[in-house]
């Protein structure tokens, strides 16, 4: 089931960013689908820190932390995150096309329910 839902959400993207009038991205930003990916996981990340009801201080100081852990992760540096990200707010129509991919993959993680690790009885994923 889980699948049927990556999938549909792949193709989705595909759709999404395939059809449209391809305009070009200019070098050193971040290309729209991995946007996404960066957006969802940010978006998840806020959500989470919110969660722990820790004081104003400490959630900033561990949402700063896992924001960085969560760029290592995707390979992109602060700053092109934030140079990207003013690009996509200076073309709105992009910027709404990548949302509307972040709320449905939001959507398909909260449905899904927290992620199970495999259990050592060599279960796989």
């Amino acid at each position: 089931m889980k699948n049927v839902f990556w999938s549909l959400g792949g193709l989705f993207l595909i759709s999404l960013f395939g059809c449209s009038n391809k305009e070009e991205i200019p070098a050193g930003i971040v290309a729209p689908q991995r946007m996404i990916s960066i957006l969802t996981d940010i978006h998840q990340l806020e959500t989470e820190v919110a969660s722990l009801k820790l004081t104003y201080d400490s959630s900033t100081a561990l949402y700063k932390q896992q924001q960085q852990l969560l760029f290592d992760k995707h390979n992109v540096s602060d700053s092109v995150y934030t140079h990207s990200f003013e690009y996509y707010l200076e073309h709105v129509e992009m910027l709404d096309k990548i949302y509307a991919a972040v709320v449905d993959s939001l959507s398909v993680r909260r449905n899904m329910g927290p992620r199970k690790e495999p259990e050592e009885s060599g279960e796989s994923l």
